[in-house]
């Protein structure tokens, strides 16, 4: 069996492998769900707070808002829950449990100069709906 280890051969087989590669870039920002409430009923309101932002229509009017933004890269827009667990590394026993509703954007170089407004912006939707929604009526 013969072999053929070419650096001009190798060269080559790498660069045409690295022109089929893309770069992609990703932004993210968290806003907590405040209150006293048990993590499963703050867990359950960021479901519906996260699903009622995108289904009322958050990639149009970022799109709108936006404009260099096509339907592909609205393809990298995302709206999540986390749980978060922060134990102590010293040894104690406590920890703390949050909530949060996570905007993300994951992008190619060509969106870079406005990738964090876009996030901004999508945080900036999330926290109204936060708000409007623990907001308590007013007698």
């Amino acid at each position: 069996m013969h072999h053929c280890n070419s650096p001009l051969l190798t060269t080559a087989a790498l660069g045409l492998l690295l022109a089929g590669c893309s770069v992609s870039y990703s932004v993210q920002d968290s806003i907590e769900i405040p209150g006293n409430q048990a993590t499963d009923q703050k867990l359950q309101l960021a479901q519906e707070i996260a699903a009622a932002v995108w289904t009322s229509g958050l990639p149009m009017r970022l799109h709108e808002r936006f404009p260099a933004l096509t339907e592909e890269s609205l393809q990298g827009l995302g709206v999540r829950w986390n749980v978060m667990k922060s134990v102590a590394l010293n040894g104690g026993s406590g920890s703390d449990v949050h909530v949060a509703i996570q905007c993300t954007f994951s992008y190619r170089d060509d969106l870079s100069s406005v990738a964090k407004q876009i996030v901004q912006a999508c945080k900036e939707e999330v926290q109204g709906a936060i708000a409007k929604r623990l907001a308590t009526p007013k007698a």
